[in-house]
């Protein structure tokens, strides 16, 4: 049994007339911020067993030669820079991708470089501004297709994907007059599928399909209703769709913990309710318990199905559950008893049933362990993958069955990090934990877990006196540990009773700060221990309103210390005495600072902080620079100086770095001599940490961690 891997043989599709364009692929650009691994996985596809591509967050795309044993990074453009959706597989050698910024990119090499056909035209939403894109799909001419995304964006090509024109919706599904709340919004699109050169589908938000009999011309609407857990109101988000012939799938849900799917025999002309599915795998169905009639729909949300065949299905969703549909239970959306439940554990008498587990999953105290899995992609029954956040790539293996983990998967939410060379580092995170790598960021060894799995480690410090061993960690809870052997064990000492925010040691000592709120900076030689515990002093700063979030001393008794209310102290006597440092023409409004980075003896320094707010110091002032022209009013999180103030490099939410490379540091408050380069993510970069002006590591949302060399 072959399935269809969204490959078809069709004519074209009813297009707007669009002038060829020659396409500006933007190519050949060398990227220095290279992914290692963590992160989010969006998409998934095969072109045959041995060739696979998965695209990321970040514009960036994995490529594997093996089955998905191992992956490469693609080489895509740096126009490219947010998350990357669907793949469009059109034969053994040519793919397409689309993503945020309105963004579509093509391979003609099986996924190993991609080329941005559209650089100079982003594909526009409803709205007019660059559409956050899910699908694509392309004819077999290469040059006619359509792409949808949020916010209505509906669109197709005459050209290879060059140029793109607004197709219409069907005033059922979009009427901006509608006193309809649905209606009345464009609503999000989310994919494609042609089964001939006539007949086409389209999954939607709300419980909505679209389908076309003449080509696209015109388009007509379905809407899921009365279906078990049916919500009038509700948002039912049809993610995900597959077929093998006319045998078909829908997956989605509303919220975390609303899934359902469907399924038809008739290429969508009917459809039913899939009631009950098994986990695939023991590990799973050993904690799952059976369900109640009220707590239907509660199967945590599917984000992704594949058909494979003989009315067999496999989804894939939230907190890591993958689920398979033996082709019994499904029942008709009209049936009177559509909610009623048959025995649960009764496997052998009905093998397709799902079995509930009892507890509730929430996005935010979700534990990576169970990583969100956005996508599924099936060759056949045997050959399936599956990829999701944490940097989560999974392969099925049918013998014995199970999934087998092959991406770069992190499996904890990192909040700080600090390496002392190119190989040797530490990483802080989730439950407080502390993992140490000694190569590079391939792989970590957990050194250190906490009691609790509610609390992060926040912050972590190595001292950098020569020969020092020591450092600190301190996590949410107002937990201390310290290590005397580089970050090989770590133990519990006293705390001064605050919960930090930030750490640092004084250059080339032993002494470190920890700031916290209300001003509060404690400072302790790591080095001296008192019956096992550390000393602690406390260096109050004059403002005691505000949290102090940012710490860089120059030596053991001089430093700079920043603050929420956009602050920035100086001391040279270890934090016995502050002084405020002015900053030239500041915000009118309050914007928080996050982090500063003092050299020179403490003499020069920058700051970053909240709405994009940077500042520099040359003299005995800080002064505002304007970069909003590279990031907006986007939030910075961390900065640090290398070189003697030659290069500078800063990250914040969104994926944003910036960076200063010049002769003098005096050109770091000229806007012109800043870039924004691509950084391989469009999350949020928590912290930097770099050991060489050319070598350094990046940390970001979903553990991800990318390297620059």
């Amino acid at each position: 049994m072959t399935l269809l891997s969204r490959r078809t043989v069709l004519t074209g599709l009813a297009t707007s007339s669009l002038l060829l364009l020659a396409a500006d692929p933007a190519q050949g650009q060398t990227e220095r911020y290279r992914y290692r691994l963590g992160g989010t996985n969006y998409g998934v596809a095969f072109l045959d067993s041995d060739q696979g591509i998965v695209t990321r967050d970040g514009g960036g795309v994995l490529y594997s030669t093996d089955g998905g044993d191992t992956w490469t990074e693609a080489d895509v453009p740096t126009t490219a820079r947010k998350q990357l959706r669907n793949i469009f597989l059109v034969d053994d050698e040519v793919a397409w991708t689309v993503g945020a910024g309105g963004v579509v990119l093509k391979t003609t090499s099986r996924g190993s470089t991609w080329t941005h056909v559209n650089n100079s035209n982003p594909v526009l939403n409803r709205n007019g501004l660059p559409a956050s894109l899910y699908d694509i799909w392309m004819f077999p001419n290469g040059l006619d297709g359509i792409c949808v995304g949020e916010d209505g964006t509906f669109a197709s090509t005459s050209n290879g994907g060059v140029m793109w024109a607004s197709l219409d919706l069907p005033m059922e599904f979009y009427d901006a007059s509608s006193s309809d709340p649905i209606k009345s919004e464009p609503g999000d699109l989310y994919q494609i599928h042609w089964f001939d050169a006539n007949n086409g589908i389209l999954s939607a938000d709300h419980g909505r399909i679209l389908k076309t009999q003449d080509g696209g011309v015109t388009w007509s609407l379905s809407r899921f209703t009365g279906y078990c857990g049916y919500e009038e109101t509700g948002d039912l988000e049809l993610w995900s769709m597959s077929f093998d012939g006319n045998e078909g799938w829908l997956a989605g849900g509303n919220g975390f913990n609303n899934a359902h799917a469907f399924h038809t025999a008739n290429g969508g002309a009917a459809w039913a309710q899939v009631r009950y599915m098994v986990p695939v795998d023991s590990a799973v169905a050993a904690v799952l318990t059976s369900p109640a009639p009220e707590n239907d729909g509660g199967w945590p949300t599917f984000y992704g199905v594949a058909a494979l065949g003989n009315g067999s299905a496999v989804v894939s969703g939230y907190a890591g559950r993958i689920y398979e549909y033996s082709g019994l239970g499904s029942q008709s959306m009209d049936a009177i008893d559509r909610c009623a439940f048959t025995d649960p554990m009764a496997p052998t008498s009905n093998p397709s049933l799902i079995h509930k587990t009892p507890l509730t999953w929430s996005g935010p105290g979700l534990d990576p362990g169970s990583p969100p899995l956005n996508s599924i992609f099936a060759l056949d029954v045997d050959q399936r993958w599956v990829v999701g956040q944490f940097g989560s790539i999974q392969r099925w293996i049918p013998s014995p069955a199970g999934w087998e983990e092959r991406g770069t998967v992190t499996k904890n939410r990192f909040r700080d990090m600090n390496f002392l060379d190119a190989t040797t580092g530490i990483v802080v995170g989730q439950g407080h934990r502390i993992f140490k790598t000694e190569d590079g960021a391939a792989t970590f060894d957990e050194v250190y877990q906490g009691t609790s799995n509610e609390y992060d480690m926040v912050v972590v410090a190595l001292s950098r006196k020569s020969a020092s061993l020591l450092g600190l960690a301190a996590g949410a809870a107002g937990l201390i540990v310290r290590t005397d052997d580089q970050g090989d064990t770590w133990t519990s000492v006293n705390t001064p009773h605050i919960v930090a925010s930030c750490l640092a040691f004084g250059a080339g000592s032993d002494v470190a700060y920890v700031g916290a709120s209300g001003g509060n900076i404690y400072s302790t030689d790591v080095s001296v221990l008192t019956d096992g515990d550390l000393t602690w002093s406390l260096k109050l700063l004059p403002d005691t309103e505000h949290e102090v979030t940012g710490l860089s001393f120059t030596s053991a008794t001089t430093g700079y210390a920043v603050t929420s209310g956009m602050k920035v102290w100086y001391t040279a006597n270890g934090g016995d005495s502050w002084t405020a440092v002015a900053i030239l023409n500041p915000p009118s409004a309050t914007q928080g600072l996050r982090s500063v980075a003092a050299f020179d003896s403490g003499t020069k320094a920058v700051a970053v902080g909240n709405a994009g707010l940077l500042l520099v110091r040359n003299a005995a002032r800080f002064e505002v620079v304007d970069v909003s022209g590279l990031v907006g009013a986007t939030q910075l999180n961390t900065v640090t100086v290398l070189g003697g103030g030659t290069r500078i490099v800063i990250a914040g939410n969104d994926g944003v770095i910036l960076e200063f490379a010049g002769t003098s540091f005096a050109d770091a408050l000229n806007p012109s001599n800043w870039t924004a380069p691509k950084s391989m993510t469009s999350g949020h970069i928590y912290d930097l940490s770099f050991d060489a002006v050319d070598h350094g590591f990046v940390l970001g949302q979903q553990g991800l961690i990318v390297e620059y060399d």
